[in-house]
């Protein structure tokens, strides 16, 4: 969703979240963040493809190693690119598993404690290689 730089008018200022502008200590605004549950068929910038593309494959490698120390939930990343803001959930990048729990067949959940290990590498990364200036992470212990 695009942000816009003035406050709304009352009667659509609940349907906004506020970010803060680092810079000029002055709040951005937005509806909603635009999900990158799918990213390949996104209708978004190509360099963030890419660097998504990346990410796949640097998290495949991870998982190989990982070690889950406390259960995470609703893990996301929301970050500013080209003024819309955009939310990375752990399936965007493929962090996740499979499990067979309850159902009896095996089906893919996500691994939100391993997106939360390397939230702040991918963060990191968005600012570096994309050059965003505004990202947060969000997640909470279970």
């Amino acid at each position: 969703m695009r942000i816009i730089y003035e406050e709304p008018k009352e009667e659509d200022k609940y349907k906004y979240k506020r970010w803060m502008n680092e810079d000029s200590n002055r709040y951005m605004w937005y509806e909603n963040s635009t999900s990158l549950y799918d990213y390949k068929t996104e209708d978004i910038p190509q360099e963030l493809k890419d660097f998504l593309d990346k990410w796949t494959d640097k998290i495949r490698v991870y998982k190989e190693s990982f070690c889950e120390r406390y259960p995470v939930k609703l893990a996301e990343i929301e970050f500013i690119y080209k003024d819309i803001v955009y939310s990375i959930y752990p399936e965007t990048v493929g962090a996740t598993y499979m499990t067979d729990f309850l159902l009896g067949y095996m089906y893919e959940v996500s691994w939100d404690s391993l997106f939360e290990e390397y939230q702040r590498e991918i963060r990191d990364d968005l600012k570096i290689e994309l050059g965003v200036r505004h990202s947060r992470y969000w997640g909470m212990l279970d």
